[in-house]
Formats: C-alpha cells, structure tokens, sequence
C-alpha cells in the first residue's frame, strides 16, 4: 500500500509557498552574495563522512571502544553501496541495490520496510515520494511516509499497528522515525538498506548535515537505538538476565562469550561464519557480525530454542550469575530492550530456566513444563 497523500501539494505549498508570492523585480534582482551562494558545490558525500561525523559528534560522549563497536554495526548491516553514478535517479538506484525481480516477490509483511531513506524535512520527504510516485517502478516501490507534518505520531503508530499497512520503502525525517522505533510499531525482519540523503541541499544551501538539531538526531537515530539489556523482575533490574553481557561458557566444546555470540553463532551452518561471529565478542558486535551469516534454512523453527541452549549454559557454568537469578523471586521477568518477539521470548526462557535450575517444589516443575510446551509449539507451528 502506497502512502496516497492527496495533500502533497498543500505541504509543499506550505513550505515554499511565501517565496512564489515576491515580486517580479525582485527576483530579477542579484547581488554578488546571492550570485556566489548559487555557485555552491560540494564533494559528493561517501559513506567515510558519515562515519567521521558520528566520530566527531560523540568524541566527548564514547569512548574508541564504544565507536568502533557502533561503526561495525554500519559496516555490517545498514550501508548501502554508493550509487554508480550521481547522475542516478533515485528509482534507478533502488534497482541497482535490490532487483525488480526481488523487489516484486517481497512478501507482504505489515509495517516491514525493505529500505529506509532518511531525509531533512517533510518538504523533502514528499519530493522524493514524488519520485518514486512518477517512475516506471512505482508499483514495486510502495512507501509510507514518516514526519511530523503528516500525522501526529500517535495516529502513526496506531496506522503501522494495523495488518493492512503494507509498504516496501520509508521516507522520513531522523525524529519522527527515531520516534516511531521506539513505539516498536515497525517490523524490521526485512530491512536491508538505510539510505541518507546526504547530499540534497534545501533553499539556503543546507544539507542534513550542516543543520546541527538534524545532525544530533541522525545520529542518536543510528547510534542509539536500544539493543539487548537486562529484563525487570518485581521492578528491578537484574543485570544477570542481559544477553549482550560478557560471561565465557562453553557448548560442544567451543568457548563463547555471551548467550547472544552463542545465539548468533548458532544461525548459520558455515564454519566460516561461525568462526567469524565466535571471534566478534559478546555485545552489539556479535550481532552485528550474525546480520552477515548465511542463515540455515530450518532457523525460524529452532531460534528459539538456541536462545535457551546458550542462556542455560550460561547460568549451569557461572556460578554467581545463576544464583543471582534463583534469588529473584518469582516474579515475571519483563524485557523492553528488544523486539516484541524476542522481548516475550526472553522472559519465557528466562522463567524456564529459573525453575529448572531452581527445582523448588510443584510449583517450578509445572511452570517450566508450561514453557517447555509452548516451545515446542512455535517450533513445530511457527507461534
């Protein structure tokens, strides 16, 4: 479903509208200013100017550590190449990233975007919405538009929640998407490519990244997204619950690093992909390094279930993370950090593995057996 707005011209007129209104002598004028200022150029932005900007913006804030770890996310997983030439249309680029062949056998997942483009302001989103309104491919390149000027977030939330929204491309500004990440409305299985529009410069010569509230939301919109953390039990954070958290356990012999190397580790059946995630480390760079893997076909039915696999193996072999969550009670365990899947999941396995290991009477048995059960439900059913 294309995102129709019949008032694409009212926001358009909105923008640029009081300029159409000066008077013809005036436009006939040019002072020397006006005459050097349209004579602008700049070098085409590259990918290596993103990554020095995000280096610059959060010197005083990340430690090198933290940046790098952020940049191998980039180099993994939302890159795109550079376009073959700048003369490239947009819809012409699109093509060169995906293949219209693979462009019409996506499948229709609600809210699932395939490419994500972000752009500097609602007058510039509707442009490019126009673009790709007016190309030859315009059936396969479906698009939902994201900013402010639109809809109030509330009511884009509530229209991504629905199962009839169905789009192959996002157009939106760094807040208002940032925004919507957070209402978790967005299903992310099929992202492939985060596009900036980097090199558009609006009426004063600005790009994206010369506007400095732009440039600070792009980039907490990059860097900052929530990733992982620990889960809530009775109110309170228990830090032994985070996957991402460095711990060494060992499973067939091999040495992993956290529950999520050993989740990541566990998609792919190529030994050199494996190898690759097992050396990344524990955190966001072992899931960085599982968006490279070739995934093995039978994974959506067991991913489950490795989570479990590498979560009980963390808990057996270290001693104060396991007694940390047998002491907790038996409250919920509550994660916020992720995806409504895996923020459901987690919690389950979590509570499994508690009372497996805690073994306290009829109560655990039964509890775990439950979960146990609807494990092995989603993994011959799929939910």
């Amino acid at each position: 479903m294309a995102d129709d707005l019949n008032d694409d011209d009212y926001y358009l007129q909105e923008e640029v509208g009081p300029q159409e209104t000066e008077e013809p002598t005036e436009k006939k004028v040019k002072t020397k200013k006006n005459q050097k200022s349209s004579t602008i150029k700049r070098a085409v932005g590259t990918y290596s100017d993103l990554v020095s900007t995000i280096r610059i913006h959060y010197k005083k804030t990340k430690s090198q550590y933290e940046l790098d770890e952020v940049i191998s996310i980039f180099n993994s997983s939302i890159s795109a190449p550079v376009p073959s030439s700048i003369q490239l249309r947009l819809d012409e680029y699109l093509n060169e990233l995906i293949p219209k062949s693979k462009w019409s056998k996506q499948s229709e997942l609600s809210s699932a975007p395939v490419v994500l483009i972000i752009a500097q302001s609602a007058l510039r989103c509707i442009e490019l919405g126009k673009m790709l309104k007016n190309c030859s491919s315009a059936k396969l390149f479906t698009f939902h538009y994201l900013f402010a000027k639109h809809k109030k977030l509330s009511e884009q939330i509530e229209l991504l929640n629905k199962p009839t929204t169905l789009f192959n491309i996002i157009i939106g500004t760094p807040k208002r998407v940032d925004d919507v990440l957070d209402g978790n409305c967005l299903n992310m299985k099929r992202l492939k490519f985060v596009l900036i529009d980097w090199n558009y410069q609006n009426i004063k010569q600005q790009r994206l990244i010369d506007l400095n509230q732009l440039k600070t939301e792009l980039c907490h919109l990059l860097c900052e997204q929530k990733m992982g953390g620990p889960a809530d039990i009775d109110g309170k954070s228990h830090s032994e619950t985070d996957n991402f958290l460095p711990c060494k356990f060992v499973i067939d012999g091999i040495t992993y690093s956290s529950a999520e190397n050993y989740f990541q580790c566990a998609k792919t059946t190529n030994q050199a992909d494996r190898d690759m995630v097992l050396r990344s480390g524990p955190g966001t760079s072992a899931w960085a390094a599982g968006q490279r893997v070739k995934i093995r076909d039978d994974w959506e039915s067991i991913k489950v279930d490795a989570m479990y696999k590498g979560n009980l193996a963390k808990f057996q072999q270290n001693d104060e993370l396991r007694q940390a969550l047998l002491s907790s009670g038996n409250g919920s365990v509550r994660f916020t950090g992720s995806t409504a899947f895996w923020n459901h999941w987690n919690g389950l396995i979590m509570e499994r593995i508690r009372a497996e290991l805690r073994q306290s009477g009829e109560t655990d048995a039964r509890h775990a057996a439950e979960i146990r059960d609807a494990m092995e439900k989603f993994a011959r059913q799929g939910k």
